[in-house]
């Protein structure tokens, strides 16, 4: 009998530990699937932000063709400026030296009309003392009327 209930004892132990083994194999698994299903998450996570820096990387790399484009616009625009800044240096220089040649210019025109007048006065004077002045005779008076 000893021998039998050994057996039994034996045999039950192993069945109970054969269900603690299959239900510690089922939570394993069971923790297995939640953790792959997680790391399948996360892969999937793992490739939206790859997608998405890849993006950004290509966003970036498209900024900064603008930007080179624009600092060379801007370049170009500022060498146009300074040319032009020079232009009207010049222009205005060319302004001035007019002003001054009109200002000449008025100068000696006056000074010729001046002239041209002060001539032509003196020319009516020296006509008007080259004319022969009409002599007023004095009419003589009768010397026998007076007495």
């Amino acid at each position: 009998m000893i021998s039998c209930s050994g057996e039994n004892v034996s045999n039950a132990n192993n069945s109970d530990e054969n269900s603690d083994l299959s239900n510690l194999l089922d939570i394993a698994n069971k923790e297995i699937s939640k953790l792959a299903e997680s790391s399948a998450e996360k892969d999937g996570l793992i490739d939206r932000i790859t997608q998405e820096l890849s993006s950004t990387n290509k966003s970036i790399d498209i900024l900064n063709n603008s930007l080179e484009a624009l600092k060379l616009q801007y370049n170009d625009l500022n060498n146009k400026n300074l040319n032009l800044s020079n232009e009207i240096e010049k222009l205005l220089e060319e302004k001035l030296l007019l002003e001054m040649s009109i200002k000449n210019l008025r100068t000696q025109y006056e000074a010729s009309t001046i002239e041209k007048s002060v001539e032509g006065n003196n020319s009516k004077n020296i006509q008007k003392q080259e004319k022969p002045k009409d002599p007023k005779i004095p009419t003589p008076v009768p010397s026998g009327l007076n007495k």
